[in-house]
């Protein structure tokens, strides 16, 4: 059986969950899809191309929700998929990535937690809205090398501007800082005026970032 997108959109759009896991691990035990392939022309279109064939605005909304919670799901059951896939590296880098404070959007971020884990580093998805005392606390105690913060919604920019300038001030470890996420594409200044030192995309960026390329 072939993995193809008009399959699993139509079990998704059918808000059947074991169907789609079921799918999804079908195609990652035959090795028919690499992971950032399954996330990125799979996982990813899903979430962004999601339309509503009513006009009840309130019953779009929960149905998002159920839609993006199936995929949440699927990220999961990809992870033991991940390890197996991923390369050994004898000098890891630590990696953490997370959502500033307001921004509850994490799918893209935890995809890329698994990039970094793909390529043989050690990466901590710390999740969605993170504090600003907490955002601090990460790279204080985890002292990670790279530190990804991922924001979709525009108005959270702020947020994450805020909370990396605290991180560039108070700090003293090398933490090379980048950003993510649908609010950042292509507002090169705004990433640059950050502080942070690049944006990535997808996989490819990672693996840019990871062999000490650049991702902008």
């Amino acid at each position: 059986m072939d993995f193809k997108y008009d399959t699993f959109i139509d079990f998704l759009r059918k808000e059947d969950k074991a169907g789609c896991v079921a799918y999804v691990r079908d195609a990652l035990d035959k090795s028919e899809i690499a992971i950032p392939a399954l996330y990125e022309q799979f996982f990813l279109p899903a979430v962004n191309g999601f339309e509503c064939p009513f006009l009840d605005r309130q019953k779009c909304i929960w149905m998002q929700q159920v839609q993006t919670s199936i995929i949440r799901t699927l990220i999961e059951c990809s992870y033991p998929y991940v390890l197996a896939q991923s390369r050994k590296d004898d000098n890891p880098k630590m990696a953490a990535v997370l959502c500033p404070e307001g921004e509850y959007d994490e799918i893209s971020a935890r995809m890329m937690s698994d990039y970094f884990t793909l390529l043989g580093n050690k990466s901590l998805f710390i999740g969605a809205d993170t504090k600003q005392d907490d955002f601090a606390s990460v790279v204080k105690y985890i002292e990670p090398d790279i530190l990804v913060v991922s924001v979709s919604n525009p108005y959270h920019i702020v947020s994450a501007k805020n909370a990396i300038s605290r991180v560039l001030t108070s700090y003293r470890h090398p933490v090379d800082i980048y950003v993510s996420g649908a609010a950042f594409e292509n507002n090169e200044d705004i990433i640059l005026s950050m502080g942070a030192k690049g944006y990535i995309r997808n996989f490819a960026d990672v693996q840019k970032i990871v062999s000490g390329g650049k991702s902008i």
